[in-house]
């Protein structure tokens, strides 16, 4: 069966000027022709030859010119038994094959596509700075793809990125040559030698960076939520960034972190720590709070509590060396020493039962505090107050009162987490949320077509599309976030896992296995692979430190 295809500039009569785009379709020599719905141009922008509207700037050509391309390739692509001219044309196209790639082979492969699209459009760019509106295959051979390169480079790429685009068009002339139509394409890359890669260390955050990051005063309430965001990915394995993104409520439930990676679909199941309990807190719509964990005494002694609260110590002058009078800031009195003319000190083991965790945490600092400098507290350069002989009074209940702080700390911080995870699970398991993103990054009624195990496989382009706009988003308030905290390290969404890894190479026993479970890789080869770019770990030094005290000895 032979079939054609052309568009034509359709004019209703012969002495018109302007006329509409038509697309003519002849089957067995019989013709037909339907209309591309555009508005009606003038004769002079028509190129017959080319069948395009001609470069102009008296109307928006390229409207009309991407038009035609669209229908052109939906037709090739759904009737491969067309063999006009511009049939062959676009067959002999290396940009049209690409395309086809692209929409045909990796639409359901949405992360390759997207990087493969970036590649097609920066060869796009490429081809327009030559003055071209097409690349044909016989047209890439070595010098182009040398020209290619310089040209890729000219542009702010790293050498590293231009190795990789130069790849991905080496991987789609190889595809081409396993199809029929395409036998007759050669590989320009056979005798292509190309560069080394840069190897390049890789910017990790140190133990200390993460920690100031952590307790750094943010009064911005979206920067706070940026900053444990970027805390959580760190204490969760160094998640990537897509699973933050599309993490659920149903994934929080049991005690556990349980999921399925969202670019490896490797499943990942760890607990829950008292850092996530922390961050979840402040990140989802948890009701409990350390101000409302108390134990069971609290109706019987609060009371009491609340008026060893008010009660003042005897007035103590500071002692300083300067005579010059001045009135000594208030130093944070724990409830122990208010408590010295009272008979319930003694109590003191019930009177922590109506204390919440904040208090009984605030309380133990003071305390520490008074027993570290024995009474003699420094309060203002070389002012303190001399309160010695409180000390040595309370001397002998001081350790016992200390060890019971600490058991009332892990017996309200224990609670508070039973709430805590009380609490996620009926978030994770009620019809109603269980569903719902975890962080809120992406709309809950834009992915209804997930289902119940998180099968984000399922999801089409444009929602693949939305997850990952979603954390560029967030790697623009990342930004934001270095510059408040005086970071001179760039904060990117990749950092926590990289930074992750970093630390775990450097703890002693520790071995390759365990950072490949660590970070859900499939196989240990390719956590090997990964530990090879750029990685700097100190974990050798202690070998090189034995040969240097070695070499010491006599």
């Amino acid at each position: 069966m032979n079939k054609s295809i052309k568009f034509i500039l359709h004019k209703l009569n012969k002495n018109q000027k302007d006329g509409y785009i038509y697309i003519q379709h002849i089957e067995n020599r019989t013709k037909s022709y339907r209309s591309l719905g555009l508005p009606k141009i003038h004769e002079k922008y028509w190129d017959e030859e080319n069948q395009r509207v001609r470069k102009t700037t008296q109307i928006d050509y390229t409207v009309y010119n991407d038009k035609i391309e669209e229908k052109l390739k939906e037709l090739l692509i759904s009737d491969k038994d067309i063999n006009t001219i511009e049939g062959i044309k676009s067959r002999k196209s290396f940009l049209f094959y690409f395309e086809r790639v692209i929409e045909e082979k990796l639409k359901n492969d949405h992360g390759t596509r997207l990087k493969y699209r970036s590649v097609l459009n920066k060869l796009k760019e490429y081809v327009k700075y030559k003055n071209r509106t097409d690349l044909s295959f016989s047209e890439i051979d070595i010098d182009y793809i040398e020209d290619l390169n310089s040209y890729l480079k000219s542009t702010g790429l790293e050498i590293n990125t231009v190795i990789h685009y130069l790849k991905v068009i080496r991987v789609i002339i190889r595809k081409s040559q396993k199809r029929r139509e395409y036998m007759h394409v050669k590989d320009p890359f056979v005798n292509y030698e190309f560069e080394h890669k840069q190897k390049k260390t890789k910017e990790t955050l140190t133990k200390q960076e993460i920690q100031n990051i952590r307790d750094f005063n943010i009064t911005d309430e979206n920067l706070d939520r940026v900053r444990n965001l970027f805390m959580f990915q760190f204490m969760t394995n160094g998640l990537r960034v897509s699973d933050l993104v599309t993490l659920r409520l149903n994934n929080l439930t049991g005690g556990r972190i349980h999921y399925f990676m969202f670019k490896t679909n490797n499943e990942i199941d760890i607990p829950i720590l008292d850092t996530h309990i922390e961050l979840f807190v402040k990140l989802l719509d948890i009701k409990t709070n350390i101000n409302d964990i108390t134990l069971d005494d609290e109706k019987r002694y609060r009371p009491r509590f609340e008026e060893l609260k008010t009660l003042k110590v005897k007035s103590v002058k500071p002692q300083r060396p300067s005579p010059i009078r001045r009135t000594p800031p208030d130093y944070p009195r724990p409830l122990l020493l208010d408590a010295i003319n009272m008979e319930y000190y003694k109590e003191y083991h019930s009177l922590l039962s109506s204390m919440n965790l904040e208090e009984v945490s605030d309380e133990y600092l003071k305390v520490i505090e008074f027993n570290r400098y024995k009474g003699n507290i420094p309060i203002s350069g070389s002012m303190y107050i001399d309160l010695t002989k409180q000390y040595q009074r309370l001397e002998s209940v001081i350790d016992t009162y200390i060890k019971l702080l600490e058991k009332q700390m892990v017996d309200l911080r224990l609670k508070y987490r039973e709430r805590v995870l009380n609490e996620l699970n009926k978030l994770g398991t009620d019809k109603k949320t269980r569903n719902h993103f975890a962080f809120g990054m992406l709309k809950n009624e834009e992915f209804t077509n997930i289902d119940e195990k998180n099968n984000f496989d399922l999801i089409d382009f444009a929602q693949y599309q939305k997850i990952h706009k979603s954390g560029v988003l967030y790697n623009k308030y990342l930004k934001e976030l270095q510059k408040t905290v005086g970071l001179t390290k760039s904060l990117r969404t990749h950092l926590p896992r990289i930074s992750f890894t970093n630390i775990m190479i450097g703890i002693e026993g520790i071995n390759h296995y365990d950072i490949s479970k660590k970070l859900g890789h499939s196989s240990i080869t390719i956590t090997d692979k990964y530990l090879e770019t750029g990685f700097n770990s100190t974990k050798g030094d202690s070998v090189q430190r034995t040969m240097d005290d070695f070499m010491k000895t006599d």
